[in-house]
């Protein structure tokens, strides 16, 4: 994300699936750019600056013009931990609530969590469904959307 936030008004209107692409795409590691004049997204790999698009000849014309692109890269991990502990605080009190109550305790509450999810498969499936909402939430916000 950029460390600054410029407000501005789209003048388009991008649809729901749109943000979902774009939301999977943040969630699977990609740095999205999103184009302000077109209303296009170019995803770029961020292990080898491979591009998903191929419209996108140059992916460093993002960074040197800024003003026309918004970056969106993955929420930082205080972000996701934060979310993590909104999640829990949904789960109804139980061994389970308690379970994870005490993976968010631990030294590396991240990796205790994901340990959690691996013994309940409908945990993992709600806790996907909520990641998938809140980085969606994340990207309207980014975008300025209402």
């Amino acid at each position: 994300m950029l460390s600054f936030r410029t407000k501005f008004k789209l003048s388009m209107e991008i649809s729901e699936q749109t943000l979902k692409i774009i939301t999977g795409a943040i969630n699977a590691g990609y740095l999205v750019f999103f184009d302000k004049e077109t209303g296009k997204h170019h995803e770029i790999n961020t292990m080898d600056f491979e591009e998903k698009e191929t419209d996108f000849e140059d992916p460093y014309r993002a960074y040197r013009d800024a003003s026309r692109y918004i970056q969106i890269s993955k929420p930082n991990s205080k972000m996701t931990l934060g979310w993590i502990n909104d999640f829990v605080q949904t789960i109804e009190s139980g061994e389970l609530k308690r379970k994870l109550d005490y993976a968010l305790s631990r030294k590396n509450p991240h990796a205790a969590f994901k340990k959690e999810l691996d013994f309940d498969s409908e945990l993992r499936q709600n806790w996907f469904e909520y990641k998938a909402e809140k980085g969606l939430e994340r990207v309207k916000s980014i975008l300025n959307i209402r």
